[in-house]
């Protein structure tokens, strides 16, 4: 059976009055009830197929995803598989209104987008609005969100405000990977990718007891793959190529009343990231810049001089390189004492990245960058859980820590603004403290009414110093050595902050939950890093930021458990929006009122025992309020929220002896969307569509699989970022790629 969630989500956007948009807007609904009507038939004659349940820990306890009223896709570790995802950030291609900007691809800093809300700045001192968790364990800094898949159960995708229980600034959502645990029986299984561009992939587990109550599970991985993006100089490799290894290794103690489980997790990465292609672009009369392939950029180059205009092929004058190591260290600890259970969650990570970039992509040294990162973090959450009908709760103490220090350099070399090369020095060191009490509460009103709301308190304390050190002719010494010593309390910042929910769920029948909640969630301010461009030492600072959201949902199971259907529509309202944007030599963040509204479908179905589909659909309305881009002030789009996106999969399954063979087809349309907050045409990326195909042959203990990705070999922008010297860096999406993977078992 299909084990993972698709969504619909319905949101209108500001082109809603386009007919074409209209009819494009409407067609995914009309498929969704064509779906359910072709359907109908085998539904009813297929009494034996049946979904299976599929359980989310989005309160923090063990629940079926029907019976919580949020809305959520849940993908298991198979279903992963199947799609062939291998990195973090790859889940959104099947979640709609998800969206991912990495900066410079695998490995580098990765920030989520949820219903539009995220952050689209590469600067390792702040904290994304939508955050990661992995195993409970809250993943802090930008970088540590971009890792490879191995050995997963499931994740979870919570959609809207989840800082009553998760707290630290999830106002957009949050993202859960959790691990495959020992197993109390013998396990083992070995599985191994090849496919275009020599990709070679290795993932090997072995699981299984060590003594009476004690297990242990070993999970490793290998990957590596040539890059697809052309470098024509012949000093330098291709770019966007693969190099990870890690590895997991787990010990759980299990009692009748106890339960430890230690983790240590390593990863390493060594890679040439992301080449950008160098597009030329000029501004309009607001400013406001859009791509013009005649131009040339303010040192007069264009990539045409080259003859490399076309989409991932560049002629760099300067090579690329990312590395970066990690290790995380996690001990969870639950006690059962009857009624109420108590748990321990201690989490430590330890991560550094060193990455050089050619920031223009072209022939000439325009632009070219460093910014080496480290980072430790400790956590410590304390948990109490427990009652019966008619009441429930949860409540708890989170501790976090974090020193993290960074020296970003850029140097750009551009005679029409001085004659000399202007380089940036920025140095800086984060301290961050921060803890927090919360409580969660379930009250049966009725036998079909329950109520329930919750409440969290956090205090964020953070220290921040950078020496901005400019060599040129743009030096600004009050902004230069943002220093205890230069500011005095500037460089410290305190926020008290509250987060709270309240909901009430129907249960009309058991297959139909109806919720509306109301939320509050919030979001910690912080400093400006690395280049910022502000012209005074109060604006470093930039304020916390509120949203109060509101939700109306609904969970339904029907046709004998063979239909899924669950939808949400939402509004959203922000009082001082963190907003990023690009200006001169460097950028900032503002704070700006914002507001957004849309609705959200997922559907899935098991017609009969072979077949499996699901449709997803999301639509979104965003607004940012009074955006200054120094020539206008005007209303604009959230940065990564498309109008909508669409999502789907089918599969059927042939019985073949004592074997299973399958044919999939999956797919993602998504609309176009601006890389940034000003909404420069040139940071627009088009219309993208991506189709997937895998054909399994599968017996007890082995299957075999051919997969193509990138079926219709698309080559659309999924990255641009707009510099305003004449050009702007492009990232287009890999080409088609067809691979054979092949899994074997043990028990």
């Amino acid at each position: 059976m299909n084990h993972c969630e698709r969504q619909w989500t319905f949101k209108q956007g500001k082109d809603w009055a386009k007919d074409s948009k209209k009819r494009f807007r409407a067609t995914p609904l009309l498929l969704a009830a064509a779906m359910v009507s072709i359907t109908d038939g085998a539904l009813k004659a297929h009494a034996e197929a049946a979904l299976e349940e599929v359980v989310v820990t989005a309160q923090k306890r063990e629940q079926n995803l029907q019976d919580v009223g949020i809305s959520i896709t849940a993908l298991s570790g198979d279903a992963m598989r199947s799609f062939g995802y291998t990195n973090s950030t790859e889940i959104v291609a099947q979640t709609p209104g998800v969206q991912n900007f990495s900066t410079q691809g695998s490995g580098a800093a990765a920030s989520m987008y949820i219903r539009g809300v995220g952050l689209n700045d590469f600067g390792d001192a702040h904290e994304s609005p939508v955050v990661a968790y992995a195993d409970e364990f809250y993943l802090l800094p930008q970088t540590a969100l971009d890792f490879g898949l191995f050995d997963l159960d499931r994740v979870e995708i919570l959609r809207g405000p989840q800082g009553t229980l998760f707290g630290r600034n999830s106002t957009g959502g949050l993202v859960h990977y959790i691990t495959n645990k020992p197993t109390d029986e013998f396990e083992a299984y070995i599985d191994m990718t090849y496919s275009r561009f020599d990709e070679i992939r290795v993932e090997g587990v072995v699981s299984g007891p060590l003594s009476s109550g004690l297990s242990g599970r070993v999970s490793v991985l290998s990957h590596q793959a040539d890059g697809y993006i052309k470098n024509r100089n012949p000093a330098f490799d291709d770019g966007s190529d693969i190099d990870t290894k890690a590895v997991r290794a787990q010990l759980q103690y299990e009692t009748d009343s106890l339960k430890v489980v230690g983790k240590l997790n390593y990863g390493e990465r060594d890679v040439i990231p992301l080449y950008t292609d160098h597009e030329t672009i000029s501004a309009d009369s607001n400013g406001l810049f859009f791509v013009d392939p005649t131009a040339v950029d303010l040192n007069g180059f264009n990539e045409r001089q080259l003859g490399v205009e076309g989409p991932s092929e560049v002629f760099t004058s300067d090579p690329q390189r990312l590395e970066s190591e990690s290790s995380h260290t996690l001990l969870r600890i639950e006690k059962d004492f009857g009624d109420i259970s108590f748990i321990s969650i201690t989490g430590y990570l330890d991560l550094e990245r060193d990455n050089i970039e050619d920031c223009d992509g072209s022939a000439l040294r325009t632009c070219t960058s460093a910014f080496p990162f480290e980072t430790e973090e400790w956590t410590q959450e304390l948990r109490l859980e427990g009652g019966s009908d008619p009441f429930r709760w949860t409540t708890g103490l989170f501790y976090l820590s974090q020193d993290a220090e960074a020296r970003p350099q850029a140097t750009f070399r551009i005679a029409a603004l001085a004659p000399v090369p202007i380089t940036l020095d920025a140095p800086w060191e984060l301290e961050t403290q921060s803890w927090s009490v919360f409580a969660q509460g379930e009250y049966d009103l009725a036998e079909d009414w329950t109520v329930i709301g919750g409440v969290r308190f956090t205090s964020d304390s953070k220290e921040f110093e950078e020496e901005f050190r400019t060599i040129g002719d743009f030096a600004n010494p009050e902004v230069d050595n943002f220093t205890r010593a230069n500011v005095g309390d500037l460089t410290e910042r305190d926020d008290d902050l509250v987060s709270a929910k309240v909901e009430l769920d129907w249960t009309p029948t058991e297959d139909l939950l109806i919720y509306a909640a109301i939320s509050r969630g919030t979001k910690a301010g912080g400093f400006n890093n690395g280049f910022f461009s502000i012209p005074t030492v109060d604006g470093v600072q930039y304020k916390d930021e509120t949203l109060m959201a509101y939700e109306l949902g609904f969970k339904s199971t029907f046709y004998s458990n063979r239909v899924r259907l669950n939808g949400a529509v939402f509004y959203y309202d922000y009082s001082d929006f963190q907003t990023f944007n690009w200006t001169g030599l460097g950028g900032a963040i503002s704070s700006s009122d914002a507001s957004s509204y849309g609705a959200e479908l997922e559907l899935t179905l098991a017609p009969t025992e072979r077949l499996d589909l699901s449709l997803g659909l999301a639509l979104l309305d965003s607004e940012v309020e009074d955006v200054d881009n120094g020539t206008i002030t005007r209303d604009v789009e959230m940065a990564f929220a498309p109008a909508f996106d669409i999502t789907g999969l089918a599969r059927y399954t042939w019985p073949l002896a004592d074997a299973d063979l399958s044919a999939q087809f999956d797919f993602n349309y998504t609309d176009e969307r601006y890389n940034n907050n000003f909404n420069d045409p040139a940071s627009q990326l088009d219309t993208n569509y991506t189709a997937n195909t895998r054909l399994t042959y599968k017996t007890y203990q082995w299957e075999v699989s051919v997969f193509v990705k990138n079926l219709t070999d698309q080559t659309n922008a999924i990255k641009t970022f707009v510099f305003p010297f004449g050009y702007r860096q492009a990232v287009y999406a890999p080409p088609r790629r067809v691979g054979v993977s092949f899994r074997y078992h043990w028990d």
